[in-house]
């Protein structure tokens, strides 16, 4: 045994990863009395050594009663300094003390619930944090994944509860529940002898307006359902194969030939290479094979088009005898009686005539919305003659009145059939539907097509999105007129006063100036006149914040940040910094770069600029690099343990060990993890990859006192104008002329 485990111990029969767990805690200056005992198996040991290694009261948990998972949410629960006293009993298990847990970090006490099941807790747990009441549902019997369409049901505002008796399951109600959100009939649908994908596919149909009739039969897969809404939504006519006789693969052969063939006539240019046939030779019968024919008729080799070409010196054709030729040759649509006259009476002195013509299928025009409000609103800024942007007169949204009509749909267009000279009827492609507009603050008329806004508000629309943000106008805030917290978006017509505060969910537009204040937003911030926030001020947003000019606040932003000019600020963006003016002083860091006209100033004031990869990023990475590998560790523990049983008893005797069974089921949870954090660990390397490349570009000057940081990578700077910052593949920063 190595010489870093007390003697006293030397008599016990550890397996390796034992001794492993207690030579590192012996190593580390831990009281290893505590779990260096042979009824602990390695992977309790590790959780009671990391426990005591953070500083935590393993006491709380040192028991071989708990399984390690069960050790693992206590030691979670301890870190966050949560009490875990409403779990610490080996009696819960481990998944229950995680919802418990995961509850009392958010103020949320979940001990009255235990006697439900850990997916049940879960639900409960989320409800509760959103204020959601679930307990009427759990009473009555409703399993966790029906809780959790209710639950989201409930948050998204629609009425789930005439589908709980009808025996759906939750992802079919999930289905339900999308098709409410998104206003279409759902009756169509919500039926047990429908299938979840089933219903899936007549929502998505309903959604995209379709004539969902044409499949909605329970006798058909969902993968018929889904190549006949396929068919649909290509606007070619399904009836040909939508019939249960065609297997899927049938009906996916018929509808990308169709589609194909009818892409080749819409797109069809020319009518081709001709195929000569000669029909007949004219005159009198008996003479037929006596002599040259006349004339010849030629088809194209779709039936498109038919010629008539006359043989030099020939006798000339009469009318009769050439229409009597299109007869016999089957072409009954599409004859050019004039030309055939013309070149009868010879006033068409042409070798070569066109003498039928077929019409190709003309496709119907797709559907569109109509909309009622400006959907061309530039929200770009105006860029002035001296370079700096007019945040002032920028038209950055528009506003509806609860009632008003935001758009009506008008559906698409049957096309016309084409035929060819032989009269084969050529089916035309109906134009394609639009899907309905999803999103919130409206709602759809029961034309299905017209759309109404149910809120006063700032209206967005894009793709098949519109959105009506609740807006909140006043006139100015101030200490007396108190602060703002609102469910939507704000509009300041005047100022915002010191020591007040704006918190909206949506976006926060002041028209005038902002003082020390604070505003919040889960949108965008735009400030027309700009912000002095004497060193206190700060705005946080989700989204993107843009004002005239920034001096003295804190502005972090998860999009952009632009501006004419910041003084003095601290500035954070997920995405860019764009400043058209000076960026003086302060310190300015943006993960995709930074843009700006004049770095700095002639007084050489310390400025600090930072692109690329930052302390939380970097953080982030370690976390998930260092959970790979103890996860991977953690792996290698039960696998060796489950060896040690299976070297020690009998597949008889194993099979009725519980703590066995936990093993082999640990196992499968651990390898599902490792998979997870290996997929999230390589998602960060690429994302890292990217941000890699970000740099500082200066279009003017650059002052002393700038210190630029690029990717870890500092530079001085010294008076330059017009340059790049940027990093080299040789990990030195390097400064470029633009």
């Amino acid at each position: 045994m190595s010489a870093n485990i007390p003697k006293e111990l030397e008599g016990y029969d550890f397996t390796p990863d034992q001794k492993k767990e207690i030579e590192e805690g012996a190593e580390a200056g831990l009281d290893i009395s505590l779990y260096a005992k042979p009824e602990f198996l390695a992977m309790q040991m590790r959780q009671i050594k990391m426990g005591m290694m953070e500083g935590l009261d393993a006491t709380v948990y040192a028991d071989p009663a708990y399984d390690w998972f069960q050790m693992e949410q206590l030691r979670k629960g301890l870190s966050y300094d949560i009490d875990v006293t409403p779990y610490a009993s080996p009696d819960i298990p481990y998944d229950k003390m995680r919802q418990v847990r995961k509850g009392l970090h958010f103020g949320i006490d979940l001990s009255p619930y235990l006697k439900y099941n850990a997916d049940i807790l879960r639900e409960i747990r989320r409800a509760l944090r959103y204020r959601v009441d679930l307990m009427p549902y759990v009473e009555r019997g409703c399993d966790a994944q029906e809780l959790e369409q209710v639950r989201l049901a409930h948050m998204s505002g629609v009425d789930l509860d005439p589908y709980l008796d009808m025996g759906l399951r939750g992802v079919s109600l999930e289905q339900v529940r999308e098709g409410l959100r998104s206003g279409v009939d759902v009756s169509v649908f919500a039926r047990t002898d429908y299938s979840w994908r089933q219903m899936q596919e007549l929502r998505l149909g309903l959604e995209k307006q379709l004539n969902v009739s044409v499949y909605a039969n329970p006798l058909f897969s969902y993968q018929q359902m889904r190549e006949i809404r396929l068919g649909l939504e290509g606007g070619i006519p399904v009836e040909t194969y939508a019939m249960l006789r065609y297997s899927t693969t049938d009906m996916r052969n018929k509808r990308t030939s169709l589609m194909e063939e009818m892409a080749k006539r819409e797109d069809k240019a020319d009518a081709g290479a001709l195929g000569a046939v000669l029909m007949r030779t004219p005159g009198k019968e008996q003479e037929d094979q006596k002599k040259e024919a006349d004339f010849e008729l030629v088809f194209t080799p779709d039936d498109m088009e038919v010629y008539l070409m006359l043989r030099e010196n020939g006798a000339p054709v009469t009318q009769d005898e050439i229409l009597g030729a299109l007869w016999e040759s089957k072409v009954r649509k599409g004859i050019q009686r004039k030309e055939i006259a013309a070149i009868a009476d010879g006033s068409n002195p042409s070798r070569n005539v066109l003498v039928a013509c077929g019409q190709p299928p003309k496709a119907g025009e797709d559907g569109w919305y109509e909309f009622f409000f400006r959907t061309d609103i530039n929200r770009t800024p105006k860029v002035l003659e001296d370079g700096s942007v007019d945040y002032q007169n920028v038209e950055w949204f528009d506003t509806v009145r609860e009632g008003d009509k935001l758009a009506f749909y008008h559906p698409a267009e049957q096309g016309t059939d084409g035929y060819t000279v032989r009269g084969e009827v050529l089916p035309a492609r109906k134009g394609m539907e639009k899907g309905v507009l999803i999103g919130y603050g409206f709602e759809m008329q029961s034309d299905k097509r017209t759309y109404i806004s149910t809120t006063d508000g700032w209206v967005n629309q894009y793709d098949n999105h519109l959105e009506v943000n609740s807006k909140l106008e006043v006139e100015e805030t101030t200490i007396a007129t108190g602060n703002i917290v609102f469910n939507g978006s704000v509009h300041v017509r005047g100022n915002v006063g010191s020591q007040t505060e704006i918190h909206a969910q949506g976006d926060i537009l002041v028209d005038g100036f902002v003082e020390a204040a604070l505003l919040e937003s889960g949108g965008n911030v735009v400030v027309r006149q700009g912000m002095n926030g004497s060193g206190t001020g700060s705005i946080k947003a989700a989204g993107n914040v843009s004002g005239r000019f920034f001096e003295s606040a804190h502005v972090h932003a998860g999009g952009k940040i632009e501006a004419n000019y910041c003084m003095n600020c601290e500035l954070e963006s997920k995405d860019i910094i764009e400043i058209t003016g000076n960026l003086v002083g302060g310190r300015a860091y943006a993960v995709k770069g930074i843009v700006v006209q004049n770095l700095g100033n002639r007084a050489a004031v310390a400025t600090y600029v930072k692109v690329g990869i930052n302390d939380e990023i970097l953080e982030e990475f370690k976390s998930v690099a260092e959970s790979v590998n103890s996860v991977s560790e953690e792996l290698v523990l039960l696998q060796n343990a489950r060896t040690d049983f299976e070297k020690k008893y009998p597949p008889e005797v194993r099979s009725e060990m519980e703590v066995y069974a936990k093993i082999k089921d640990a196992i499968f949870t651990k390898e599902e993890q490792y998979q997870e954090m290996t997929d999230k660990k390589a998602e960060l390397e690429q994302e890292m990859k990217k941000i890699s490349a970000a740099c500082t570009l200066v279009k003017g000057r650059v002052y002393e006192g700038v210190l630029a940081e690029v990717n870890g990578k500092r530079w001085i700077s010294r008076f330059m104008m017009n340059i790049t910052i940027r990093k080299t593949l040789d990990d030195k920063i390097a400064v470029y002329k633009n």
